[in-house]
């Protein structure tokens, strides 16, 4: 059995705390945070965005996904068609 991935914080991020916000990735797979509320505590609506440089691979998100749906004993391509076959 290997061991679980884990995450590693690689800094603070340029943005300050808030909540409410919307996220997005283009067709590069970069993500983008836009607007949201200040942390509780402090009033103010954000009405800006933040890119992140660094792209996300969603292969690799997809991979562990169905490494950790087969170790777990299920088939993750199979629940997923019947779960789309369903709707």
């Amino acid at each position: 059995m290997t061991d679980p991935r884990e995450w590693q914080l690689q800094g603070e991020p340029a943005w300050s705390a808030r909540r409410f916000l919307q996220s997005f990735t283009d067709e590069e797979n970069v993500v983008y945070i836009i607007g949201g509320q200040e942390a509780p505590g402090v009033s103010g609506l954000k009405n800006d965005i933040w890119k992140k440089v660094t792209s996300f691979d969603f292969n690799n998100l997809e991979n562990a996904y169905s490494q950790a749906r087969s170790q777990a004993g299920g088939n993750a391509e199979e629940e997923d068609a019947s779960e789309t076959a369903e709707t």
